[in-house]
């Protein structure tokens, strides 16, 4: 096979726009349907209940929007490819009884993080 001037041309400009984005910075997120509990070493959003204002601290049982009673998980957490610290997320992460994780908007729980944008202080 021959490869044409104008064929290599095209290949060497794939193989630049390829590598500029292999640079360019990305967001990581773990997969917030593993049901692991929040690493106590990273930051963490604190979540609270609209009604009262009282602090869900991880592990907490509290409820689902249908009643059921859940585990408290922590936040999702991400991160920017190449560094190494972890940031909570907005998302709520729970656990089911029977061990099956679920996520849901803070306000379905009747709660919300703290420094939430246009959360309620």
């Amino acid at each position: 096979m021959e490869i044409t001037p104008a064929g290599d041309a095209a290949l060497s400009a794939y193989d630049l726009r390829a590598e500029q984005r292999r640079q360019e910075p990305s967001t990581i997120t773990r997969n917030p349907m593993l049901g692991e509990r929040h690493d106590p070493r990273e930051a963490i959003r604190v979540l609270r209940t609209v009604e009262s204002g009282e602090e869900i601290r991880v592990g907490d049982v509290i409820a689902d929007p249908f009643g059921t009673p859940v585990t408290y998980l922590g936040p999702t957490m991400r991160r920017i490819s190449g560094e190494s610290i972890w940031l909570p997320g907005f998302i709520a992460r729970v656990l089911y009884p029977g061990d099956t994780p679920w996520v849901f908007l803070p306000i379905h729980l009747g709660a919300a993080y703290e420094d939430a944008p246009g959360c309620p202080a």
